[in-house]
C-alpha cells in the first residue's frame, strides 16, 4: 500500500476551492481488510495496516474535511465492490468513534468516582486525626484511610487526565474518517 497527498493538499477548480484529497495506492481491495477474515467485503474486518497508514497520511489534514481516494490498478477495479466498500468504511469509522466515546465517558465516570472516594477517605482520616483518638483500632483506621484516600484521589485524576489525552487523537481520527468522502480511482 502506497500513500500520497495532492501536491499542495488543496484542489482548485476554476475560482472554487475544494476539499483536500488524500490518496492511498492499493494493490487490491484485500489491502483494506484483514488477511485472517474470509467473509465478504460487506462484513470483513478492516486491516490494522490500513488503519495505521490512514492515520499517518491524514494527520496533516486534522481538523478539516477531506476526500480519501483509494487507487487501484484499472484491471482490478469492480464498481459493485467499490460501492460496498465506500458505504462500509464510514460506517466502520462511525462505530469505532462511538465505541471510543463510550469508553472515554465510562473512564471519566470511573475517574470521578475514584477522586470522590479518595476525598471521602481523606476527610474521614482528617476527622479521625482531629478527634484525637486513643484506641488502637481508631489509629489503625487512620493509617488505612489516609494513604487509601491519596491513592484513590491520584488514581482518579490519572484516569481523568491521562486517558483523556491518550484518546484525543483516535477520537479525532475516527470522527474525521466517519465524515470523509471515499472515492476510487485507477493508477
Amino acid at each position: 500500500m502506497k500513500t500520497g497527498v495532492t501536491k499542495d493538499n488543496v484542489i482548485y477548480t476554476g475560482n472554487r476551492l475544494e476539499q483536500p484529497e488524500v490518496k492511498l495506492w492499493l494493490d487490491s481491495y484485500d489491502d483494506l481488510f484483514s488477511d485472517f477474515d474470509p467473509r465478504p467485503y460487506s462484513k470483513r474486518t478492516l486491516s490494522d495496516d490500513f488503519i495505521s497508514q490512514a492515520k499517518k497520511v491524514t494527520r496533516e489534514q486534522s481538523g478539516q474535511h477531506f476526500i480519501l481516494q483509494l487507487l487501484l490498478p484499472a484491471s482490478l477495479r469492480e464498481r459493485k465492490q467499490e460501492e460496498i466498500i465506500a458505504q462500509r468504511l464510514p460506517l466502520f469509522f462511525k462505530r469505532i468513534y462511538s465505541q471510543l466515546k463510550d469508553e472515554r465517558r465510562r473512564t471519566k465516570k470511573k475517574g470521578f468516582k475514584l477522586v470522590a472516594a479518595g476525598i471521602v477517605f481523606m476527610v474521614l482520616g482528617g476527622y479521625i486525626s482531629f478527634s484525637n483518638p486513643e484506641g488502637f483500632h481508631i489509629h489503625l483506621l487512620l493509617i488505612v484511610f489516609e494513604p487509601a484516600g491519596w491513592f484513590l484521589f491520584w488514581s482518579g485524576l490519572d484516569l481523568l487526565l491521562e486517558f483523556s489525552e491518550k484518546t484525543k487523537p483516535d477520537l479525532r481520527f475516527y470522527s474525521e474518517m466517519a465524515q470523509t468522502k471515499i472515492i476510487f480511482g485507477s493508477y
